[in-house]
Formats: structure tokens, C-alpha cells, sequence
């Protein structure tokens, strides 16, 4: 992602599970990017999920997960499985905007109209700009308490 000059990194973290690279930073808007890079099962999404959350959910209002790096080894039951069980008032239920391979498209556009289904907005984008402006726009909806 373009970094603007009024768009500082807040804060960076690097975390390694298993092999996979997981780069979490605090960006304006109260959007958390998450980047994932290596190999990702559904239990090892499930427990980066787990980690960020309560480790990094204090003032964020929206995500922005990029797996472009990622080499996705999960099915879409296993990707809906994640936020399953997680209270309505979840921060993993904010609004995310995932950033994928164009051969990943499929998966997670799937899981985004599964999720919406249940409320959980998701969105799913090729390129980093416009996933992080889309991310930043759903996060002041719903500071405000607006429906998107």
C-alpha cells in the first residue's frame, strides 16, 4: 500500500507461526492491515484471527487482510468456520477488505457472500489502495454507527 504523508504506519508487529509471516500495522482510519505470507491452513487463519484480535483490536474499526503472499491451502466451509462462534460484537466481525491472487478470487468471493449472508461484511479486491480506501470508509460507517 502507498504510504501519503498523511497516511502514517502506526505501529508494526511481525509475527511467525508455523512458517507463515504475518506483518500486522496500525493504519489511519482505524484500519488494521494484516499481510500473510507463507503457507495458511483454515486452523492457522483461525488462530492469526485469534491472535490479532486480542492483541490488536484496541481503536480499529476495520481490516485489511492481504493474502497475496499466502499460499491458501483452505476451503471455503474452513474459511466461513473462522468467525464461527465469535459474539456479534467481535472486532472479527468488522467490516475487512481481503486482497487476493487473482486464482484465489473464487475462494474468497464466496466466503464474502457467505459472510454477508450473515451480516459480516466482507469485500474482496485485487490491489491494495483500493481495498485499504474501501476499508477506511467502512471503518468511519461504522464508528458512526451507520449501515453501510
Amino acid at each position: 500500500m502507498q504510504q501519503s504523508p498523511g497516511d502514517p504506519e502506526l505501529s508494526q508487529h511481525r509475527v511467525r507461526l508455523h512458517g507463515t509471516a504475518v506483518d500486522i500495522s496500525m493504519r489511519s482510519g482505524g484500519v488494521l492491515l494484516v499481510r500473510i505470507t507463507g503457507p495458511i491452513t483454515g486452523p492457522l487463519m483461525a488462530s492469526i484471527k485469534d491472535a490479532v484480535v486480542l492483541n490488536h483490536a484496541a481503536g480499529v474499526s476495520g481490516f485489511v487482510a492481504d493474502y497475496r503472499g499466502a499460499v491458501v491451502a483452505a476451503s471455503g466451509p474452513e474459511l466461513d468456520a473462522i468467525l464461527a462462534g465469535d459474539a456479534s460484537g467481535s472486532p472479527a466481525r468488522l467490516p475487512a477488505a481481503m486482497v487476493v491472487r487473482y486464482g484465489d478470487l473464487g475462494l474468497f468471493a464466496g466466503h464474502a457472500l457467505r459472510m454477508a449472508a450473515l451480516g459480516i461484511m466482507r469485500r474482496v479486491f485485487l490491489d491494495d489502495d483500493p481495498a485499504e480506501a474501501w476499508a477506511r470508509q467502512e471503518a468511519a460507517r461504522h464508528r458512526a454507527g451507520r449501515p453501510a
